[in-house]
């Protein structure tokens, strides 16, 4: 099962992928430069490289596989993954990440913090609508962990129990 983990910057995305990572789950941060999934826009910001993160997709066989990430791009691949969760917090509580974020400069400066709270308001609704599972992460990292584990497995309970009774049907 292939689950996106999206939200705007400061809602603990990558936090959330060092959790399960610690739990040995196998964990991809699209945003991360380094992985060449994606370009550089103006601003810091980023955009992902459709055909890589395809490619990554289609050649990656673990399952869960979390890949965290949010890029206007990602509409583009919502078909590749299984199940997609939108992480959100209070606009206070993404101030907060934000100004003390270490490893990650982005949203830092004036400009960029206006941005994310301005996607808050514009890009989160759509996200909202084609997400299966919304958590807002003022709670410990590990009870959202927790949280969208529960609701993967309940998935794929689902999945596997309707595969089955079409297959004796």
């Amino acid at each position: 099962m292939r689950i996106l983990v999206t939200g705007m910057s400061g809602t603990g995305k990558s936090a959330l992928m060092s959790e399960f990572a610690s739990r040995g789950y196998f964990t991809v941060d699209i945003d991360e430069p380094t992985l060449g999934l994606t370009y550089p826009r103006a601003r810091g910001e980023v955009g992902w490289n459709v055909h890589a993160v395809r490619d990554l997709l289609s050649q990656t066989t673990a399952s869960p596989l979390f890949c965290a990430g949010c890029s206007d791009e990602q509409a583009e691949l919502y078909n590749e993954f299984d199940y997609i969760v939108l992480l959100s917090a209070p606009q206070d509580t993404l101030r907060q990440r934000l100004a003390s974020r270490v490893g990650n400069n982005y949203g830092k400066s004036p400009e960029q913090l206006a941005a994310v709270l301005r996607y808050v308001e514009t890009v989160e609704p759509l996200l909202r609508r084609r997400a299966d599972l919304e958590v807002v992460t003022t709670i410990e990292v590990a009870c959202v962990a927790d949280i969208i584990l529960q609701r993967v497995a309940e998935r794929t309970t689902l999945i596997r129990n309707s595969s089955e009774s079409a297959a004796s049907g």
